[in-house]
């Protein structure tokens, strides 16, 4: 943890949503490190954190307590806003599956990997807001933001966070059922998980 370097992990806040009791407010948090951390630097990272009491400074009260959280699946879907690298256009017409293709490179995603995307209007869980609800930073402001579903070829193994604004709690994906097997599994039971 901490400044520079390739083994630098980020703690991103992320909403409560999603769920019977999800209300939108920031509850969580998300850690992400480069491809380049190792298996044993992670599970040290892991092993510190899981089960660390959260507390209030001035108060001094446990607030929380940390627990991983982890999934397997082929669909997921934003939580919070995607915030896409750029505008796409080709004689004034939009084109943001360009900008999607795009953010997948920078992620380390390969094109084959993704089966569909949908750039989704409003978001499909509940307690989320519609993207321009969701406040960014200044420097994320020009980007466009949408919220998206994608499916992958084959389960992949999250949390995962996408897009520009990954760093800060945007761009942030949860599972969704696999509609082939009747969108009743639970996404975490998904065989073959990448």
């Amino acid at each position: 943890m901490g400044h520079g370097g390739a083994n630098r992990i980020r703690i991103a806040p992320v909403p409560s949503v999603g769920h019977r009791h999800g209300d939108g407010r920031l509850r969580r948090v998300l850690l992400t490190a480069p491809l380049g951390v190792g298996a044993d630097a992670w599970d040290e990272v892991g092993a510190r954190l899981a089960g660390a009491a959260l507390v209030d400074a001035p108060t001094r009260a446990v607030t929380g307590v940390l627990a991983p959280l982890c999934a397997c699946a082929r669909r997921w879907t934003s939580a919070t806003p995607v915030v896409l690298p750029g505008r796409d256009h080709r004689r004034g017409r939009p084109r943001p599956h360009r900008a999607l293709a795009r953010m997948l490179r920078h992620a380390g995603i390969a094109d084959a990997l993704l089966a569909s995307a949908t750039l989704d209007p409003a978001p499909r869980l509940a307690g989320c807001a519609p993207a321009h609800r969701y406040r960014r930073p200044r420097h994320l402001a020009h980007f466009p933001a949408t919220h998206l579903t994608v499916a992958w070829r084959t389960a992949v193994a999250g949390p995962l966070a996408l897009g520009a604004g990954a760093g800060c709690g945007l761009g942030l994906f949860v599972p969704l059922p696999d509609p082939a097997q009747g969108g009743t599994d639970s996404p975490s039971s998904a065989p073959g998980c990448h």
